[in-house]
């Protein structure tokens, strides 16, 4: 990271981070994608929380003397890599992979994937380790095409709510359609299945997949009203919708968190029309590429951007960083 952007991130990230959006990915998956090759391939093949030490640490523009002394909390959820789909086996190693580095990283947790389809107890099965609190699902593994159009019902099963109401368990849920929360489809889903489980947290990842910033600044108060619906504010690359997320929702309900590996691509995602557009740093005009930050320093600066434009106060800051994750970790470590 440049001088200048050390600078503008200087006394902004504190040495307490809890990421309850990082992924880790045993397969490779984030290697064979196609934007931004060249930091794709930078990554090793087996990406875990020595690679987020490697590459997404730098990004928060902490000093040496901060970065010896963070206290570093990861969020470790499985890459969604669709072969898993229909290979079971393959579902499994990725399991048992999160399990080993939970036992290597004691402070951190974990999410276990669900699948359409998935029971009650084929959920279960997957919770082959205490400190494995949240659930993750992705839309690539639904049935119906195209993906990026389904409901949450079609890839987020009702188990995973009774699962993770009975132990009182995170949901992220990176939800898709067009409008994201201004969707009826989507925001009748969420404000049923959060009243019907209320002991599940549901987080609603990407800011409630606010890439398009209107979509949340339109329907961020809609949700206001339920206890248990939260958000992570991962590769949210303009402050103005934060901005209106942080002014409407409990700030005691707002996470931070990075969507490492995405975090180390160049580039970012900004608000066209009516939806959203991804500029990678292969897709930039070439004399541009070389000024391209990486995702995860264009969402620090945007946070940063919406905190000061608020004047939120520093507290609230470093809660969002990691105190709300840390006590809501907490309460759940003893779960019965």
């Amino acid at each position: 990271m440049s001088d200048k952007n050390k600078d503008r991130l200087a006394d902004f990230v504190p040495e307490r981070i809890f990421d309850m959006h990082a992924h880790i990915d045993a397969e490779g998956y984030w290697r064979r994608g196609s934007a931004d090759q060249k930091q794709r391939a930078a990554l090793p093949e087996v990406v875990g929380m020595e690679a987020y030490k490697q590459h997404q640490l730098p990004l928060y523009g902490l000093s040496e003397q901060a970065l010896s002394r963070v206290n570093l909390r990861c969020n470790m959820i499985l890459t969604p890599d669709t072969n898993m789909k229909t290979d079971l086996q393959h579902r499994w190693r990725a399991h048992e992979f999160l399990c080993g580095e939970l036992e290597k990283y004691p402070q951190n947790i974990g999410s276990a994937l669900v699948f359409p389809g998935d029971s009650y107890e084929d959920i279960i099965a997957r919770l082959i380790h205490p400190r494995i609190l949240g659930l993750k699902c992705y839309h690539v593994y639904a049935d119906q095409q195209p993906t990026f159009q389904c409901a949450p019902e079609q890839y987020l099963p009702e188990a995973a709510w009774m699962v993770a109401h009975d132990r009182r368990m995170f949901i992220t849920l990176h939800m898709v359609r067009d409008r994201a929360l201004v969707d009826p489809l989507n925001l009748t889903y969420i404000r049923q299945m959060a009243q019907r489980y209320p002991d599940a947290v549901l987080i609603l990842a990407h800011a409630g997949r606010s890439f398009a910033t209107w979509t949340i600044m339109e329907a961020a108060q809609n949700v206001r009203d339920l206890p248990n619906v939260w958000f992570d504010i991962s590769a949210i690359c303009e402050s103005p919708g934060l901005f209106e997320l942080m002014r409407t929702i409990d700030t005691q309900r707002i996470l931070w968190g990075s969507d490492f590996p995405v975090s180390h691509m160049r580039g970012k995602c900004v608000s066209l029309a009516e939806g959203f557009f991804w500029i990678y740093h292969d897709e930039a005009p070439e004399q541009e590429r070389a000024k391209l930050y990486p995702i995860g320093r264009e969402a620090l600066l945007a946070f940063k951007q919406a905190c000061e434009m608020l004047r939120l106060p520093r507290a609230q800051v470093e809660a969002i960083f990691y105190d709300n994750a840390a006590a809501a970790v907490e309460s759940r470590m003893n779960r019965s």
